[in-house]
């Protein structure tokens, strides 16, 4: 995705459906056309901490995302029901006038006027009705870029040598933020691992929060490795990626050859081959995977951490880490192995624990010879906790702007409008851009995030609990067989959490399951939230007894009278089969049957 494209993803979700339907009205107005085309009106846009030049780079940039930007049919169709004034033909008119505009204006070349706000860098000059369009999406896209800005310029003062982590929840942020930060200045050149590679923990960033480990493993030279990285690269385990174009909008982890060994090349000259492992991002030089045998580390060289010390049914692995599995059999030994997990992992500083329950454990099903290589067995278990996104491939970047219009019309319809500590709305900000993500992972629109609770006892429920949609909606709720194992994760809250209740708005679903979402699952990272797993408890069915009248109900969680359905239901109602959010979520928006 390039820059510019991005910008208008961003600028398309970011609309406001009262905005629209105010616009559409003075449009499809015909004594109101000429004053609603006229371009007298102008928006600032602003951003803190650029220098000059800098300033007119971006401003190119937001000229070229507006110059991209096409508004959706089904978006209109969607938003214009709050224009109530106007009459289907008006409506028709007013959605294919404005799904045909196209930018006008030249920020860059501008002149900022002396009544701007001090820190504006681009004036956004256009007819009137499109500014009232377009004066959300330019505050949520300007809050966005400016906390780039603030990231980017402390990694710049600081003379922080390597490439700070892409904090960005998806790729079309990413690639703005890559953008930017080239713009200050970061060329991007890959950091290599010194040899004396360190642990950190999940959440802490690559530059920062480092303790040594205790009884580094040396590495395990493998003659065969040379055909072994081959034949992962055949396989697409492994990706081969052009050295002098390294795609870091596409999630990669900043340090090349971060290894678990104490392996010292015989030369310190950089390959060009380079190669990244496509569920976490690890990227290494062809010669680094060459030498390296259980480059992510080799289990009973971890055992020494304390959370090992748990375990009764095995381990699971990820890069450099090894997480212990616990099997109980009563409530009461599954919250003494929460307690040990906790206590477990209170040396690596965690302080807030998020927790998944699951009917069944899924692995990435990589080869026995990929296994052997990086962790030097071919039998370990990797686990997969992909993002609805990454599993169900869904059309994310169509659906965010049409799913954005609908939770905005929403909240309006209900009396709501969320807002942060300042009284400003939270729409207008980067924070409504996180809301609505949350919001349509909570419904059943593919994103790139992973549910999980705070709540141990919600996240049980789910591991016990299979549901099963029934089309239209309803939701078939199944106890677990009680001779199947299922499984429930605990997790270190990593910084891309963020909680999906929203006291101000009525979302019932999201406030009852306590639910949070994991973001930042894609591109060659999808299996990123399994770096943050701290521990895993396994049980059968017929644990579920041992907890009666503990658990939460299938009713409770999944209400009928969640007014966010009934909002979605509305809006399929209106539009029929032309509105593409309802269709994707007729299915998914579940009720207990």
């Amino acid at each position: 995705m390039d820059p510019s494209s991005s910008i208008a993803s961003i600028l398309a979700r970011s609309l406001n459906p009262p905005m629209l339907a105010a616009s559409a009205a003075r449009i499809a107005d015909p004594l109101a056309m000429k004053d609603a085309l006229s371009l007298s009106n102008f928006l600032c846009f602003r951003a803190s901490g650029l220098t000059p030049r800098e300033a007119g780079e971006v401003s190119l940039l937001l000229e070229a995302g507006l110059a991209s930007l096409q508004l959706n049919g089904d978006l209109l169709s969607a938003a214009l029901q709050l224009a109530n004034n106007l009459n289907d033909d008006q409506r028709q008119s007013a959605v294919d006038w404005i799904s045909a505009w196209r930018f006008l204006g030249h920020p860059s070349t501008e002149a900022v006027p002396p009544h701007a706000p001090p820190d504006t860098i681009a004036i956004v000059r256009t007819e009137d009705a499109m500014c009232d369009i377009l004066i959300q999406p330019i505050e949520v896209l300007q809050s966005h870029i400016q906390a780039f800005i603030t990231t980017w310029s402390a990694a710049r003062d600081a003379k922080i040598s390597t490439i700070p982590q892409i904090r960005s929840w998806d790729p079309a942020l990413a690639t703005i933020e890559c953008r930017i930060a080239q713009v200050m200045g970061f060329d991007f050149a890959p950091t290599i691992a010194p040899p004396s590679r360190t642990f950190r923990r999940p959440g802490v960033a690559t530059y920062g929060g480092r303790r040594p480990i205790k009884n580094r493993p040396r590495s395990h030279p493998s003659s065969g490795c040379g055909q072994a990285v081959d034949a992962m690269l055949r396989r697409g385990e492994l990706v081969q990626i052009p050295p002098d174009q390294i795609p870091w909008e596409e999630n990669l982890e900043p340090i090349f050859d971060e290894v678990y060994s104490v392996h010292q090349h015989p030369d310190d000259s950089y390959d060009p081959t380079l190669m990244v492992d496509p569920f976490y991002g690890q990227v290494y030089q062809r010669s680094t995977l060459e030498h390296e045998h259980g480059a992510y580390g080799i289990t009973a060289d971890l055992a020494a951490q304390a959370a090992m010390q748990l375990s009764n049914y095995g381990t699971l692995r990820v890069p450099f880490r090894a997480i212990p599995r616990i099997f109980v059999n009563t409530s009461s030994e599954f919250a003494l192995a929460l307690e040990s997990i906790m206590r477990g992992t209170a040396p690596l500083g965690v302080t807030s624990l998020l927790f998944r329950g699951q009917t069944r454990e899924h692995t990435l099903g990589r080869s026995k010879d990929l296994l052997e290589h990086f962790y030097g067995d071919p039998d370990v278990i990797e686990p997969s906790l992909l993002s609805s996104g990454d599993r169900r491939r869904g059309r994310h970047p169509s659906l965010m702007a049409a799913w954005g219009a609908t939770v905005e019309a929403f909240a309006i319809w209900n009396g709501h409008t969320p807002k942060n500590s300042d009284e400003i709305s939270a729409f207008s900000r980067r924070e409504g851009d996180l809301i609505k993500l949350a919001l349509a992972q909570h419904y059943g629109l593919p994103t790139p995030a992973l549910d999980v609770t705070r709540n141990p006892r919600v996240a049980l429920w789910f591991a016990l609990h299979k549901l099963i949609p029934q089309g239209s909606g309803l939701l078939q709720i199944e106890p677990m067989p009680a001779n199947e194992v299922a499984v429930l994760y605990v997790l270190d809250a990593p910084e891309v959490s963020f909680s999906g209740e929203l006291s101000d708005i009525p979302t019932v679903r999201p406030s009852r399951q306590e639910g949070y979402f994991v973001a930042g699952s894609w591109g060659f990272r999808r299996n990123r939230v399994a770096r943050y797993l701290l521990g895993a408890i396994y049980f059968k069915g017929s644990i579920a007894g041992d907890f009666s009248g503990m658990l939460p109900t299938g009713e409770y969680l999944f209400p009928e009278d969640d007014a966010m359905v009934h909002a979605v239901r509305e809006v399929k109602r209106i539009n029929h089969s032309r509105n593409l959010v309802a269709n994707e979520l007729s299915d998914h928006l579940y009720v207990v049957k």
